[in-house]
């Protein structure tokens, strides 16, 4: 009777070495891998704060926050137009209601008795201090002080119910309707646009005369935002 063994392989050392090698080359690719990933994503986390902080300061400097008018004033000294852009020239205007002044007026009439402040902006039928008629007319005036302004400059004005009359300084830049003390004498037009002037000074007033007589709200109920001229064009 014939008799089977079974033969198991001989294994050389050398098979053994080789075995190990490769385990240890694998070992080293995945550790090298690993350790290149690790540096990928540190770098990827560096650039993503750079770009965070970047931006904030970005930001920022967009967010300035702009001063707002206090008894006519509007202080804009430290704005600086090219950096923090346009501006709303909001708060407390000059108002004389139910008077029609242009710039003349306030260099021959001594009118201090006569002001009060309103802020802008807000419907003079709206106002909860004084509240007033919304058919009426008046007359809104800014002294705007400002050290960084470009020489062109440029007024967005908003939809402001009904006609108006706009001065910068003596010069008058914008008529929109026909400005009157009563219905008849008044002509309503309402319309959203802006004005281009040249500074020649620091120092510059605004003077709006305002009348409503059809519309459901008087006065001027958005903001008046001043800027560099090609900033206020672009956002139009």
């Amino acid at each position: 009777m014939k008799k089977f063994f079974l033969l198991k392989p001989k294994i050389e050392n050398d098979d053994i070495k080789k075995g190990v090698n490769k385990r240890k080359t694998w070992k080293g690719v995945f550790l090298i891998y690993e350790k290149n990933f690790k540096k990928v994503i540190i770098i990827f986390l560096m650039f993503c704060t750079l770009f965070f902080v970047v931006g904030s300061a970005n930001n920022k400097e967009v967010k300035q926050m702009a001063p707002d008018a206090i008894k006519g004033v509007m202080n804009l000294a430290n704005w600086n137009f090219e950096n923090y852009g346009n501006v709303k020239l909001n708060g407390a205007w000059e108002f004389y209601w139910e008077q029609l002044l242009t710039p003349e007026d306030f260099q021959r009439i001594e009118l201090k008795d006569q002001v009060e402040y309103v802020n802008i902006p807000n419907f003079w039928n709206q106002n909860i201090q004084k509240r007033r008629p919304v058919n009426g007319y008046g007359t809104y005036r800014l002294e705007v002080v400002a050290t960084m302004t470009p020489k062109s400059m440029a007024l967005h004005i908003p939809l402001i119910q009904s006609a108006y009359k706009l001065w910068v300084n003596d010069e008058l830049v914008n008529e929109n309707g026909v400005v009157g003390d009563s219905g008849q004498t008044t002509v309503n037009r309402v319309k959203n646009t802006f004005e281009i002037f040249i500074l020649d000074t620091n120092r510059f007033y605004l003077t709006i005369q305002v009348a409503n007589f059809s519309e459901a709200n008087g006065g001027i109920g958005q903001s008046i935002e001043l800027g560099e001229a090609k900033k206020i064009v672009q956002q139009r």
